[in-house]
């Protein structure tokens, strides 16, 4: 239930927990780790209401993850970036870090619902983070349904 991690719901200052939605997600994520092996592969276009993806990054599957979306469905993408201010400090490799405007780029024509770009707590492990929250559109501009 995502709506237990948004903050403000309605008002001009909405936001999302990401902090929270991710300690949530690592439960899950152990949880559910062998769903792939399982999962039916390549994912089957304009599908799911809601993909997810957290602390996790290969670009060659940005495509079928943003074709994965149904329309009108949201997509939600929580995982590493560059700390340029602390490069040094990451634990994790520059390949598997995301770069500004990244997000932006994967949800293109898409309405951006809450995006966050920021160093995570603890600050001296430098975790820095980054995630938006976007919704395909339902339609297309003729009105035909968005492919």
């Amino acid at each position: 239930d995502l709506t237990k991690y948004v903050r403000n719901p309605f008002a001009e200052k909405a936001s999302f927990d990401f902090e929270g939605f991710g300690k949530t997600v690592a439960v899950s994520i152990r949880m559910l780790d062998n769903v792939l092996d399982v999962t039916a592969w390549p994912l089957p276009p304009e599908r799911y209401a809601l993909v997810l993806v957290v602390n996790f990054l290969d670009r060659r599957i940005f495509p079928a993850l943003r074709a994965a979306v149904a329309p009108g469905g949201a997509f939600l993408y929580e995982t590493h970036s560059r700390d340029e201010t602390h490069p040094s400090r990451s634990s994790v490799r520059a390949e598997f870090q995301l770069v500004a405007g990244e997000l932006e780029d994967l949800c293109r024509d898409w309405s951006v619902l809450l995006r966050h770009d920021g160093v995570a707590e603890p600050r001296d492990r430098g975790a820095a983070r980054a995630g938006i929250l976007a919704r395909r559109p339902a339609e297309d501009r003729d009105g035909a349904r968005a492919h």
